[in-house]
């Protein structure tokens, strides 16, 4: 993630997940904790989003890993 953020990313700026990379070489502070969980918890969220939907389509738990995995 980092390595991609930082391909993208406009000269000069510094995308969370390098910041957050840099901040693991000192104390991390409080902020960039939250902000890691925070992105934890959205991605979690997404993907149970995604599994209730497909259930609800009728996908059995093979099409939701196949899904899930990019196969």
């Amino acid at each position: 993630n980092a390595v991609i953020s930082t391909l993208i990313s406009e000269a000069g700026s510094t995308t969370f997940p390098v910041a957050l990379l840099g901040a693991t070489r000192s104390t991390i502070k409080p902020f960039w904790g939250v902000g890691a969980i925070s992105l934890f918890v959205v991605t979690m969220a997404s993907l149970w989003f995604l599994v209730v939907i497909l259930r609800r389509g009728g996908a059995s738990a093979g099409n939701i890993a196949a899904t899930l995995t990019g196969n």
